[in-house]
């Protein structure tokens, strides 16, 4: 059976042509009222972005001013020397803050029973960690072998396959598109202007505006950004005005209030109240040695170095170490050392402590 159709002007589904002409239709009307939604928008946007972008800049410029203002009003010496006087103040309260009783309870439940402690000297790192230098006495050495183990992942990689398709359409005869074109022409011609009128639209109004749009919003966003930093930047000033008359009212207090006023103070100080110390601890007091070291014209504070030796048993010097800690007067214990030569003797502590006196123009 012959399928050829013999027919000079071949029949179409006119259907299908109907369905791609409303089909195009339909994107015309669709890209004409995105053209316009954004039109619309993107003028709208700019004047909002514009007049935030204003708003924030002048905002930003004023808090700027008013932290330059407030900066201003502060002497970068004051603060150096504010800072410098706090750091030491600070780490003078860190070392006689320090609790040997909490170490001595944590070195008796770690260490084992035949090694004994001789000696503690902490030291404090300029980042406020403390190392501690520890002697210690045991009658035998036990090594420790460190086993380390090593693993290792092992990592697969996977080649992924490429395949290729190849596609082959079926393209309908020129003659027949160009007899739909010329039958169709009413709709089609109008479709294709709109069409074109849209891109051009697009192309000459749509896009310049969401360019400028986007510019208006990277402005804005800029705008938005400089005003947070001009925020912090205020708070910062209020921060450094406030915080340098809060340090220097605590310096004060510390060096005015907590130190001994003078050398005669700082040795009042401790000369009644360590040996006071040492009988309320059932140990015995041997001696002490009061140094003072030498101060520079200009240095605001003096220390007076005391080395102080003891005689009794342990459970007498963990006493007086307590006691001492718990003490109000601001003496710090630098470190300690325990020897006891016989055993059929005491131990004889050594400790070697610090206290600290305003020194010239700035005692009493």
């Amino acid at each position: 059976m012959i399928r050829t159709n013999l027919s000079t002007r071949p029949f179409y589904n006119e259907r299908a042509v109907h369905f791609w002409l409303l089909v195009i239709a339909a994107v015309a009307v669709l890209a004409t009222a995105f053209n316009v939604s954004r039109v619309l928008r993107y003028s709208r946007s700019d004047t909002e972005l514009a007049a935030r972008a204003a708003r924030d800049e002048s905002r930003a410029a004023d808090l700027r001013q008013q932290a330059a203002r407030l900066r201003a009003t502060v002497d970068p010496k004051q603060v150096e020397f504010a800072s410098s006087e706090a750091r030491q103040a600070n780490a003078l309260i860190d070392r006689r803050t320090f609790s040997w009783t909490d170490l001595l309870n944590r070195l008796e439940k770690t260490q084992p029973g035949e090694v004994r402690l001789v000696a503690v000297r902490p030291r404090v790192d300029k980042d406020g960690t403390i190392v501690l230098a520890m002697n210690v006495v045991s009658k035998a050495v036990g090594d420790v072998d460190a086993v380390r183990r090593k693993g290792g992942r092992k990592r697969e990689r996977e080649a992924g396959r490429k395949r290729e398709t190849d596609a082959r359409r079926s393209v309908a005869a020129m003659t027949l598109w160009r007899r739909i074109v010329v039958e169709r022409r009413i709709l089609i011609i109008p479709l294709a202007f709109g069409i074109v009128v849209n891109l051009a639209i697009y192309a000459l109004v749509v896009y310049p505006l969401g360019v400028k749009s986007a510019s208006a919003a990277g402005r804005a966003e800029a705008a938005t950004e400089a005003l947070k930093a001009a925020e912090h930047d205020i708070d910062s000033a209020r921060a450094l005005v406030t915080g340098k008359i809060r340090a220097e009212h605590e310096i004060s207090t510390f060096y005015d209030e907590v130190l001994p006023g003078d050398l005669t103070a700082a040795r009042r100080l401790t000369y009644a109240a360590l040996p006071a110390l040492a009988q309320k601890s059932k140990v015995q007091y041997q001696q002490s040695r009061y140094d003072p070291e030498k101060v520079d014209k200009d240095e605001r504070l003096g220390r007076l170095h005391i080395r102080m030796v003891l005689v009794g048993d342990y459970e007498g010097f963990r006493r007086f170490i307590y006691e001492f800690e718990s003490s109000p007067e601001f003496v710090i214990l630098d470190n300690f050392t325990m020897i006891q030569s016989d055993p059929a003797k005491p131990l004889v502590l050594t400790l070697e402590m610090s206290t600290y006196y305003r020194s010239g123009e700035h005692g009493n």
